[in-house]
């Protein structure tokens, strides 16, 4: 992140510091920037699913915003938008994260943590749901299914009480 958008990031903690009086506005700034990866990772998921293919109707009602998002899907994962996601799932774990966040007092008390902690975990989620989203509509290819067992095979974490993280589940459903 450059040094603009790290300030425009203060700039918006600052102006919602109010709201938080536990947080400074720096903790904010970065509660924010996660924030807003999650929502862009939600948008990726509701945009999957909008498309039309073999197992589900379309979010949408309309074909030529159907026809619209299924161009634009399909365009980006031309673009390696599948192996991009799994790369992501590799390098965006919430243990590296909080080691980054601890190296520059990135991260407060036990509350935040907590946020951040959550803010992570649903942007893994819904990185392999746009993922499970589009294989039950467009079949994936060989070097998708590949990159997805590499990643179940090598990365799948599992949570304290045994199971597979939700991130996880959604690849095997994939």
């Amino acid at each position: 992140m450059n040094e603009y958008d790290s300030l425009l990031l203060l700039i918006e903690g600052e102006s919602i510091q109010s709201n938080y009086p536990d947080c400074t506005r720096g903790l904010l700034a970065v509660q924010i920037y996660y924030e807003s990866k999650e929502r862009l990772a939600a948008c990726l998921a509701y945009l999957m699913a909008c498309l039309t293919g073999r197992t589900f109707q379309s979010l949408l009602k309309n074909s030529k915003s159907i026809e619209f998002c299924t161009n634009f899907i399909q365009e980006l994962v031309g673009q390696k938008l599948i192996e991009n996601i799994i790369e992501q799932l590799i390098k965006f774990q919430i243990r590296n994260e909080e080691e980054r966040l601890y190296s520059k007092a990135g991260i407060g008390n036990v509350k935040h943590r907590r946020r951040v902690q959550d803010s992570i975990k649903h942007i893994r989620s819904y990185q392999a749901k746009s993922i499970f989203l589009y294989s039950c509509q467009i079949r994936l290819t060989q070097s998708h299914l590949l990159a997805i067992l590499n990643y179940l095979a090598k990365h799948a974490s599992i949570q304290d009480d045994g199971i597979l993280d939700e991130s996880a589940l959604y690849l095997l459903g994939a």
